[in-house]
């Protein structure tokens, strides 16, 4: 166990895109824990729905990568954010549910949803499903509990440095494009020199331009 979820723990580390660390949390995840279905969300702003950026089943699903959840099917959102996992025993038992019928489809009966949280806020849930019923023991929950801990950094580490690269993105963007205003500034402003110079030296009678000393500094041609 030790060993897998440190070499869990190093791939969800070295992993750089949210996709890559959810796919490295998961991929050994049923040699730790027994289960047919794992799966990673990320709460999406607002804070009502969450989306899937990792999953990994034994067989097809009814619910994959991309797909949009309520957040309250994994839990009271009130309780994931005081780090509280959500353990359903039976999953019958909960309201139906598009999303409780494509987990029922797929032959999930109990299901757990551990809280991904970074600095004191939800992010996301590392989710685990069974085809049987109570399948789920306490060291179970524990163990998910310390696989996402370090999913939970990582994910973290991979928002900011998104939002790294996407400002660094915009702030190039504007130089370009301040760029490309000031260049067409000043051809706009040679055009217009050139104009005059044409208009001064083209005049059929002489004119000069004098400095402030009296001395002439430029006459048409």
């Amino acid at each position: 166990r030790l060993k897998l979820l440190r070499q869990t723990d190093r791939a969800i580390l070295s992993a750089r895109s949210v996709h890559e660390i959810a796919d490295a949390a998961l991929a050994r995840f049923h040699e730790i824990v027994p289960c047919q279905r794992t799966s990673v969300s990320v709460v999406e702003p607002g804070g009502v729905n969450a989306r899937l950026v990792g999953v990994l089943t034994r067989d097809g699903t009814h619910l994959g990568l991309g797909s949009r959840i309520p957040l309250g099917l994994f839990g009271d959102p009130d309780d994931l954010r005081q780090g509280r996992p959500y353990v359903v025993a039976n999953l019958a038992h909960v309201a139906d549910t598009p999303s409780r019928a494509a987990l029922e489809a797929d032959g999930i009966r109990s299901i757990v949803a551990v809280p991904l949280l970074a600095n004191g806020e939800l992010i996301g849930t590392l989710n685990l499903g069974s085809n049987e019923i109570a399948a789920f023991s306490a060291e179970h929950v524990e163990i998910a509990q310390d696989v996402a801990d370090s999913l939970a950094v990582a994910i973290r580490h991979a928002h900011l440095n998104q939002q790294v690269a996407h400002h660094a993105a915009d702030l190039e963007a504007r130089v370009v494009a301040r760029t490309a205003e000031l260049s067409e500034t000043n051809d706009r402003l040679r055009n217009s020199e050139e104009r005059v110079r044409s208009l001064y030296n083209s005049t059929p009678i002489m004119m000069h331009s004098v400095g402030e000393n009296g001395c002439i500094l430029d006459v048409n041609e």
